[in-house]
């Protein structure tokens, strides 16, 4: 308590003047100063300072003898905040302060800084499940699977600044969501590409709730649980055999109409648009020599969800003197043919087919 012999009052302030209180930044700190007697709020409030803080609120209680300081926004952590009293505040009587209070916190009583806890495979469960998303329970290192998303878990509650330093090498296009105060999801575009490398990058400059940012960046590698698609057999009225890119393989033809039947079998089962996408997205061409006639696409069918036979008419055999060529291409990449789940062929797949009567 300090008093003054010609003031009829006191103001109390704890701790000893110039002692440091540790507070959390986000709970945050205020000031209150109790004084004996009630005090003007004009004089008092202006005689009042406090460093750092230039937005605040300052609420009186108990007949005027309690004085209240509230900061408006969060306190930056690790900092110390003074506030000072001087002895221009009065009291309603129009006595002033003896003399000058003042006091300092310091926002250090959050010390643990946040981290990557761990990053994960993620699902869409949709509102009927009653979660959004849901763990796969798939290593993030080779788990990733088509139409998944990435789940990023922290040590701690985050800022939304996180949403902004999040980035991926090779680039992946996509948007980043809170899941939970302490979980972002980063959401692709479109799938990873197939058996790529690929580095996930959280920023240094990620901070938790509180302020506190992340001691150092954190990067995690790894590959889509995407394999490529294959064809794994292919049968042109012969022997079913393993093709290899630009392989000659020779077709059955039977006359007069020159009919070959082809049947491919890929790697993976294929969803039922990727079927009517594959069919109409592979072709047969005369290929040598430039006089062959050009074919006639006759009838697909798919055995199973992963086998194709396809019929061709047109076809001219050749003999033992002239052999005659006819090229399958099947296109790959993103925008050739896929399974309808993410796998698609790596390239352009070639195959010669070579007539036989």
């Amino acid at each position: 308590a300090l008093t003054r012999e010609d003031a009829p009052y006191s103001l109390l302030y704890s701790p000893a003047d110039g002692a440091s209180v540790g507070v959390h930044s986000v709970a945050g700190a205020f000031v209150s100063i109790t004084f004996s007697q009630p005090m003007d709020q004009q004089s008092t409030a202006d005689a009042f300072s406090f460093d750092g803080v230039s937005d605040r609120d300052i609420r009186w209680s108990a007949n005027d003898t309690v004085m209240e300081v509230f900061p408006k926004n969060r306190l930056n952590p690790w900092t110390v905040y003074r506030w000072a009293l001087s002895n221009k505040a009065r009291g309603k009587n129009g006595i002033p302060l003896g003399r000058e209070l003042s006091g300092r916190f310091v926002t250090d009583t959050d010390r643990i800084l946040p981290e990557v806890k761990e990053v994960y495979p993620l699902f869409s469960g949709g509102p009927a499940s009653g979660l959004w998303w849901i763990k796969t329970g798939a290593a993030m290192e080779t788990g990733l699977g088509s139409g998944q998303a990435v789940g990023i878990e922290f040590t701690k509650a985050m800022d939304e600044s996180v949403l902004r330093n999040i980035r991926f090498d090779p680039p992946l296009a996509g948007r980043t969501e809170m899941w939970k105060d302490n979980v972002v999801v980063f959401i692709p575009e479109r799938d990873p590409e197939p058996e790529r490398l690929y580095t996930l990058y959280v920023s240094a400059v990620c901070q938790d709730t509180g302020g506190l940012k992340m001691e150092k960046e954190f990067f995690l590698s790894f590959t889509a649980d995407i394999p490529y698609l294959k064809v794994l057999s292919l049968n042109a009225g012969g022997t079913e055999t393993k093709p290899v890119q630009n392989g000659i393989y020779p077709a059955a033809v039977i006359l007069p109409d020159g009919i070959i039947t082809v049947t491919l079998r890929f790697s993976h089962i294929m969803e039922n648009p990727a079927k009517s996408e594959t069919v109409l997205g592979l072709r047969l061409e005369p290929f040598f020599p430039g006089s062959l006639k050009p074919v006639s696409f006759r009838s697909a069918r798919w055995l199973s969800g992963d086998t194709l036979i396809l019929q061709w008419e047109g076809i001219d055999p050749g003999s033992l003197d002239e052999k005659h060529y006819y090229r399958l291409t099947l296109p790959g990449g993103k925008g050739g043919i896929s399974d309808g789940k993410g796998s698609y062929l790596k390239e352009d797949t070639i195959f010669f087919l070579e007539g036989k009567q």
